[in-house]
């Protein structure tokens, strides 16, 4: 019995240590107070859109990126007319020396927002680019600061600026195709063999338990019935977190691995995730008018010298438009992000947060093995338990 003892502790202690190594506390409020805002290239909230690119600017270097930023002209639409803008992609490199087919994966969200009332500027995009920081600042630590993975591949964070289609359909080239066509490419070499696809992260925020607040169409149907099924079944509540994948090889290896890294944990939630493949034949147009305006549609319908050469690349998101948005929770005045940060809409942020940290350090680095002086790094919690496991261990002696 004295053994067994012995023999659980000291599981239970080589356990505690090797947790330690591993950074997955996701802190994600501070990060939504930076995006509570309207973020706008007008009169009225041009300074909270320069700040929060200052902000995440400051935040990739702090994380040991390569910092750059990608300047260019578009035209967006205010109250006062359309007005020519200088837009910034601000482009975080965690570059690696290895790379082979398929490896290169690009992460991005957009940091402007609409004006528009609802849903309001922590939904578009607030929470999207909050996630994106939070990622990778997860990623970096684990592969450059604590010593314990080995980055392999080169990995990519870009907060893509101005996406002129959600500004009241606003006529100019948003920021999303400039980083695709005139940065992404000519990074590739201009060749998509190195490249394993993207993933975009916008509007993740809006979970819904509400029968009924989940919208449906025949267009909708037609291109996704298992997920239209699921949702009738589940009384098309807007309670799950969608990943949109085109069909072809790469997305589809994508799409595996991050759903399987979603789900790993089997922890029993109040939403779930839901696997929604385009079709083959799918009209872009089609995508834009029923779910998105999001920067993935430059992926899908990259055109380089007038050439189709579509690039991979998912969407996760809420479903956007497709979903009712929540009531007020301040009846009708300004809420501060803690209001509308429940701790479901937390729970919701946080699983895609993890999700993708893990896909990436899973595909993008490699676990390396533990080193005795690396036990310096455990955190004080590890610390305690150590000792409390030591002395219990001295009782059954």
């Amino acid at each position: 019995m004295r053994r067994l003892a012995l023999g659980l502790l000291a599981f239970a202690l080589g356990a505690s240590l090797v947790a330690a190594d591993i950074d997955m506390d996701v802190e994600i409020k501070e990060k939504l107070q930076h995006f509570s805002e309207y973020r706008f290239p007008s009169v009225r909230h041009e300074a909270n859109w320069i700040k929060a690119r200052e902000y995440i600017e400051t935040e990739f270097a702090y994380y040991g990126l390569r910092v750059q930023k990608q300047i260019f002209n578009t035209t967006v639409s205010t109250i006062d007319g359309e007005k020519t803008v200088e837009g910034v992609n601000i482009i975080g490199v965690a570059g690696a020396t290895s790379n082979k087919p398929n490896a290169i994966v690009v992460v991005g969200a957009n940091y402007d927002s609409n004006t528009r009332e609802n849903p309001g500027p922590l939904f578009n995009n607030g929470a999207g680019i909050a996630a994106l920081l939070e990622t990778a600042r997860l990623f970096m630590h684990n592969v450059k600061w604590s010593g314990h993975f080995k980055q392999n591949f080169t990995t990519i964070f870009v907060a893509f600026d101005l996406n002129t289609k959600e500004h009241d359909s606003g006529p100019g080239v948003p920021g999303g195709w400039h980083f695709v066509n005139e940065w992404l490419w000519n990074y590739l070499n201009k060749t998509d063999t190195n490249f394993g696809g993207a993933f975009v992260v916008d509007s993740i925020m809006n979970i819904n338990q509400e029968p009924n607040s989940q919208d449906t169409s025949e267009i909708f149907r037609s291109m996704f019935p298992e997920t239209f099924n699921s949702m009738a079944k589940n009384g098309n509540k807007g309670n799950f977190i969608g990943v949109v994948a085109p069909s072809d090889e790469k997305s589809k290896n994508l799409k595996d691995q991050f759903v399987g890294n979603y789900r790993k944990d089997r922890r029993k939630r109040p939403f779930r995730l839901e696997d929604m493949t385009l079709p083959s034949a799918i009209n872009h147009n089609q995508i834009i008018s029923e779910l998105t305006t999001q920067e993935t549609i430059h992926f899908w319908a990259f055109n380089p010298n007038g050439t189709s050469r579509p690039l991979p690349a998912l969407l996760i998101t809420d479903t956007e438009k497709l979903r009712a948005m929540p009531p007020n929770p301040c009846s009708g005045k300004v809420c501060p992000p803690k209001a509308w940060l429940t701790d479901e809409r937390e729970e919701f942020l946080v699983a895609t947060v993890k999700g993708l940290t893990n896909t990436l350090l899973r595909r993008q680095a490699t676990r390396l093995p533990a080193q005795p002086d690396n036990s310096s790094k455990a955190t004080l919690p590890s610390l305690f338990t150590v000792v409390v496991l030591l002395l219990l261990g001295r009782f059954y002696q």
